[in-house]
């Protein structure tokens, strides 16, 4: 193949590549409660990966985003963030590595009866925090 038609191609290619990478990003950030996700290999789930545009204190995640259940939160999603509460849907069934790490205003959890595996200090620094809820009951 001859450099220039590969380099037209290669060009060609990354332009394709950086609009579905666009397209993406603004698909995961635009919904109706405004926090980010990734869609899961199934493409059926979705895994929360942070805030995005989501404002209030007061952190509830639901059991739907668009047309994805919600199963999962990722590592890191809300580390350091100024969030109050936080009560997850019964979908969710793994929070990840520090996803609430150093969230020093978080005072309230409440982890529902659905989540099977809490990784390594999930909400390590969370100082805080008064009560903690398993399926909603203290």
């Amino acid at each position: 193949m001859k450099p220039k038609l590969f380099s037209r191609i290669l060009s060609k290619l990354l332009i394709v590549i950086l609009i579905l990478c666009s397209t993406t990003i603004f698909a995961c950030v635009n919904n109706s409660y405004d926090l980010e996700y990734k869609v899961n290999s199934d493409g059926k789930t979705c895994t929360i990966t942070g805030l995005g545009n989501y404002s209030s204190k007061n952190l509830v995640i639901p059991s739907k985003i668009d047309d994805y259940e919600v199963t999962a939160i990722a590592d890191c999603a809300f580390q350091g963030t100024d969030i109050t509460t936080f009560s997850g849907a019964d979908t969710i069934t793994t929070i990840g590595k520090y996803a609430f790490y150093n969230c020093t205003g978080l005072t309230e959890i409440t982890i529902p009866d659905s989540v099977t595996m809490t990784a390594t200090l999930a909400f390590h620094n969370c100082k805080n925090v008064k009560d903690v809820y398993f399926g909603g009951t203290a």
